[in-house]
């Protein structure tokens, strides 16, 4: 009864440990946040990088997942202490690599903004040099992002939430909503998503 009890324990601890995601590396995919009737197209989307129509990179999403679905990762910032100070990075193959890159409007009127790429391979830059590539982290509800690092979550953070809308490109794109105007309405072809890690 012994060796038996001793056999079993070790086979739950070898398909424990073999279970056990060791590389840390996830494909994206969109959760529909609840109550938005008539926004099932926007969940279970996969997010890929796109090179868009106003000659920036962006991220936007597709139903199915292939081989250019981009590979991501988070990369803690050098010198940092703070927990949520990340960057988040997209490697698509090994030709193709980016940073996601969050641009603040210079009007804080705007309810939200466009969510652009630096392409690392080439150094070409996003849309806007007040593009902020830290602040990135994962909870419960996914990634997140935060304009102070450290506080996330205070009124100080602009942070209001990811959104996905068919906008300019001919797929989905992503937003992040600003804090202190998440009172206004979305318009109608956006949804208010989670960003999920799906774990390779």
């Amino acid at each position: 009864m012994h060796f038996s009890t001793v056999l079993l324990g070790a086979l739950i601890a070898t398909a424990t440990c073999e279970s056990i995601n060791t590389t840390q590396e996830y494909h994206i995919k969109t959760r529909l946040k609840p109550h938005q009737s008539g926004k099932k197209r926007f969940d279970k989307l996969y997010l890929y990088t796109w090179f868009g129509v106003s000659n920036t990179n962006v991220v936007v999403f597709e139903s199915g997942k292939d081989e250019y679905c981009p590979r991501a990762s988070l990369s803690s910032i050098a010198n940092s202490t703070i927990a949520d100070d990340n960057s988040q990075h997209l490697s698509v193959g090994t030709d193709y690599s980016y940073v996601m890159a969050m641009v603040e409007a210079a009007d804080s009127d705007a309810a939200w903004q466009a969510v652009s790429l630096r392409d690392e391979m080439s150094g070409y830059i996003t849309s806007s040099p007040n593009a902020i590539e830290n602040g990135f982290f994962i909870n419960s509800t996914g990634l997140q992002w935060t304009s102070t690092p450290g506080k996330a979550g205070t009124p100080e953070d602009s942070f209001g939430g990811w959104l996905v809308c068919d906008w300019w490109e001919i797929f989905p794109q992503l937003f992040f909503r600003n804090k202190a105007q998440n009172y206004r309405s979305i318009p109608k072809n956006c949804a208010e998503v989670y960003l999920m890690p799906k774990y390779i």
